[in-house]
């Protein structure tokens, strides 16, 4: 070893060691995807995701700051990951560049990561125009005080929890509220405490490539560079007019590693909304067991539909990325993590237009935008829904050992360069390739506000709406429309829709989501 490459790695290990004047302590490099999610935050491309719970209590009892603190420092006691941090410290490959590191805050104060507000409009609309603020309010990742989460509590009401995704992914939101639920039904006599709570000393989870190596599974390069291939032989060879959001404005230019921290290049995301009520949701459920499939399914076919039909008539492919969590596979016990993977569809669109058989036709003139024409093919819609089933649940099996699709997207990122500055350059240009005129469905199923053991009620403190929200993606490296959609047990579906502000216009959203409502009411009267 040269003299210099000594003295440059004796740096790196004195920069390594417990400083005991910091306000973390650093436990190991971090994976793959939390350097992707620490590179994507910090050039502004992608901001967070989001959680929003609606709790009550019988006797109306607010959830008040001392109530919620103590039972805050509850769920961080046994949730190790919601007091990481992300740092990069010098690479020891010698060259000028940096890894990223994951560090435990050593203590966090809740008064500078919850906030209150009072009075204010807590309507759909209201929480819906508060979503958006949060997902266009960016963690300050240069302050190594604060953790990548924070919480806005709503007239004592709604609880409103925003993370980074290197916390967790949205399972791992309404985990969290799961937790907070809990912990708020454990706390009899709430009183007064401090509101710094130490950090546990708990071991972190395993990161998703260490949960998987362990267990054997490979990512297949021949799958992926082939799949590469097809795509950009399909978008050299078919013009942009044929694909979904073919009108969209947008630049596939990836902003430099140097841009971080500008707050002129941060995306800015739009949020519109479609609520299916109890009674509605009921009745897809049940048209999908008739029908031998499953409500994931049902929505992705028939925003297809709505999409070919309504939005894009002269289209003839499109992308579809549905978003899986990966849990089946890892069997960790801590929820509160990241284990999110993505699986793609490419497929041409002619069927999806047959089945919404005319575009439906709305009246300019109206402020509604569901008025018009119901159609639909439902024998054809039934089809093309079982057909999609298949197809993901192809894409999840494990056929001879074989290791499934999306956790073989968590072992290709372990080739890619561990340098903070290199990895961007690799990994960013190559997601662009994949989600360009792409769209996405994160479906978390159905969350339970009641925590039960068999038929016993836990606690008199319940939740009465969940909802989750994806901010939108940058276009160079994202979708351009991300459906994030949660159920409630007993209770309503809320379906987030989230788009860059600038690229799809309002009125084409809004108008999808009134067809989609059309559609889907008239499919269910047929069922």
């Amino acid at each position: 070893m040269s003299p210099e490459s000594a003295i440059h790695k004796d740096a790196i290990e004195q920069n390594q060691l417990p400083d005991e004047t910091l306000p973390y302590e650093l436990v190991r490099p971090a994976c793959p995807s939390d350097t992707l999610h620490k590179v994507l935050n910090e050039l502004g491309l992608f901001s967070n995701i989001i959680a929003l719970a609606s709790y009550h209590q019988p006797n109306d009892q607010p959830l008040n700051r001392t109530r919620l603190f103590q039972a805050l420092q509850l769920v961080i006691n046994q949730h190790p990951n919601l007091s990481n941090i992300l740092v990069s410290q010098p690479s020891p490959d010698g060259r000028d560049s940096h890894q990223v590191w994951k560090a435990r805050l050593k203590s966090i104060d809740l008064e500078k990561c919850v906030s209150f507000i009072d009075g204010y409009d807590d309507s759909e609309s209201g929480l819906r125009g508060l979503l958006q603020k949060a997902h266009n309010t960016w963690f300050n990742t240069e302050d190594k005080t604060l953790p990548l989460w924070n919480l806005i509590v709503v007239n004592h009401t709604h609880v409103l929890f925003a993370l980074h995704h290197s916390v967790a992914d949205g399972i791992g939101g309404t985990a969290f509220h799961s937790a907070l639920l809990a912990a708020l039904n454990s706390v009899s006599k709430p009183s007064p405490a401090s509101s710094v709570t130490p950090s546990p000393d708990n071991e972190l989870p395993d990161d998703n490539i260490v949960i998987f190596s362990s267990q054997n599974r490979k990512a297949s390069i021949l799958r992926i560079i082939l799949s590469c291939i097809y795509l950009l032989i399909l978008r050299t060879l078919l013009p942009r007019k044929y694909w979904f959001f073919s009108s969209a404005t947008y630049s596939m230019a990836v902003p430099p590693f140097t841009a971080r921290g500008h707050a002129e290049n941060r995306t800015k995301t739009k949020v519109q909304s479609l609520r299916l009520d109890h009674s509605i949701l009921s009745k897809c459920l049940s048209a999908c067991k008739k029908n031998n499939t499953t409500f994931t399914s049902l929505l992705a076919t028939l925003i297809d539909v709505t999409l070919a039909t309504d939005i894009y008539p002269n289209s003839k492919l499109r992308i579809l990325a549905t978003q899986v969590d990966c849990r089946r596979y890892a069997k960790q016990e801590d929820n509160i993590m990241n284990l999110a993977s993505t699986i793609s569809q490419t497929s041409f669109v002619s069927q999806y237009r047959k089945a919404g058989i005319a575009p439906i036709s709305t009246n300019s003139s109206e402020s509604s935008p569901l008025l018009g024409i119901k159609l639909i093919d439902c024998q054809l819609f039934w089809k093309l829904a079982r057909k999609y089933n298949e197809w993901l649940k192809d894409g999840l099996s494990e056929p001879n050992g074989k290791t499934p699709i999306p956790v073989q997207d968590f072992m290709v990122m372990s080739s890619f360069r561990k340098e903070e500055e290199a990895f961007a350059k690799q990994i960013l240009p190559s997601i662009g390739l994949t989600t360009e005129r792409a769209w996405s469905l994160s479906n978390l199923g159905v969350f339970d506000g009641q925590v039960t053991e068999g038929e016993e009620v836990e606690g008199p403190w319940r939740i009465g709406n969940v909802e989750f929200s994806v901010a939108s993606t940058k276009s160079c490296v994202g979708y351009m429309l991300y459906f994030g959609v949660v159920s409630l047990r007993r209770g309503d579906c809320v379906i987030h829709v989230t788009y860059n502000e600038g690229a799809l216009e309002d009125e084409m959203v809004l108008r999808m989501l009134g067809s989609m409502e059309q559609r889907l009411g008239y499919l269910l009267e047929s069922a």
